[in-house]
């Protein structure tokens, strides 16, 4: 078992001010202690109230160690959104351009277990129109990762699960989140930059974003920084949850490609959303590249930006990503309408556990209903 310890809030905390205060906190103890997820966590902004946070449950059940909002929380797909972020950076740079077939930037190696890959643009990767497959969602692929979850795969491993698989549809046909898609720009980034996309992560994009308590596979004390929670999975969806943490953690070091695998709190994420649609990560006029989303929706009803997801909700249009993964759950969304940001996170997956997956949906109206009435 991973030791958990306890995590004290870093920055100035004005939530008790918030005039929705004790609702929010007991919607979070409805869902730890009612809906039987472990843990809760939620960062709220809005320009009215400012930052709220707060958390619920355990970021370790053998011990009943307390969840905070400053625990560190496995990121999944939201890396796939600071990926984004970092490629479109490159391209300010002129180190590449949006319409730039990939087979520009890519080893024939990786292209050759490409369908199409000459038709195939960095804009097509960024906003999932590509019609790549997803590896990681290969039934091969979560068969290996459900009987090992500490397999080491590499970008090239990765490729091989959808070699003999049809494209999903040709470039620009259609569009589907494919986590292959965020492996290749990481490659591509690796390739323009001459440097290890941890490192472009570390020592480029997170100073850049001004977050201090976020790791990636070449920090250090990676993928065991203090402070990061435990992780459970229901693989049978029978309400038993099992702790994969080791393992989870492993398969961090040893696969995540850009896809998955920042290890980071709730602050820095919304220090990260606060920079990319507010403030001045990126040039307006990238800015505006990125917010210009598909016309096709995929079977989520999402539409795709570049790295960015766009996300219908009650409340109106949500930008930013989801993250899910073997053991975490993650929203990151800012509200363009209302110029708000929810973001929460819980310690367990939707992916085998319909119950898990139900209590968040209807967590995540609730929440709106609130911050956001």
């Amino acid at each position: 078992m991973e030791s958990v310890s306890e995590v004290e809030i870093s920055w100035q905390d004005t939530s008790s001010k918030n005039i929705n205060h004790d609702k929010y906190l007991q919607v979070l103890e409805k869902y730890t202690a009612e809906r039987a997820l472990p843990s809760l966590s939620l960062l709220i902004y809005t320009p009215q109230q400012g930052i709220w946070t707060g958390a619920s449950g355990y970021a370790q059940l053998e011990d009943k160690t307390h969840l905070s909002s400053a625990h560190l929380l496995n990121a999944s797909d939201i890396t796939a959104m600071f990926s984004g972020v970092l490629i479109l950076r490159l391209i300010e740079e002129g180190l590449l351009n949006l319409d730039d077939p990939i087979t520009e930037h890519l080893d024939k190696k990786y292209t050759d277990l490409i369908k199409s890959a000459n038709k195939i643009t960095v804009r097509n990767l960024l906003n999932h129109t590509s019609g790549i497959p997803d590896a990681i969602q290969t039934r091969n692929s979560v068969l290996d990762v459900l009987n090992n979850y500490e397999k080491k795969n590499s970008p090239e491993d990765f490729l091989k699960y959808i070699k003999r698989k049809k494209a999903e549809f040709a470039p620009n046909e259609g569009v589907k989140y494919s986590a292959t898609n965020t492996i290749l720009l990481m490659l591509i980034a690796e390739k323009v930059t001459d440097a290890d996309h941890a490192d472009l992560f570390q020592e480029n994009l997170f100073p850049a974003i001004g977050i201090q308590n976020s790791h990636y596979k070449n920090s250090a004390g990676y993928p065991n920084p203090e402070g990061r929670i435990n992780f459970y999975v229901d693989r049978l969806n029978d309400g038993k949850l099992e702790n994969i943490t080791k393992s989870l953690m492993k398969q961090n070091q040893y696969s995540a490609y850009g896809h998955d695998g920042i290890l980071t709190n709730l602050y820095d994420l919304h220090l990260f959303t606060n920079q990319l649609f507010r403030n001045s990560l990126l040039l307006p006029a990238t800015r505006s590249e990125m917010q210009i989303f598909t016309d096709k929706t995929d079977e989520n009803n999402m539409r795709y930006g570049l790295g960015i997801q766009h996300l219908r909700t009650k409340k109106g249009a949500a930008w930013g990503h989801i993250g899910v993964s073997y053991g975490s759950t993650v929203y990151v969304f800012y509200f363009p309408d209302s110029d708000a940001t929810l973001i929460f996170q819980t310690n367990t997956s939707i992916e085998t556990a319909e119950w898990a997956k139900d209590a968040i949906m209807d967590f995540w109206n609730e929440i709106q209903d609130i911050a956001l009435e």
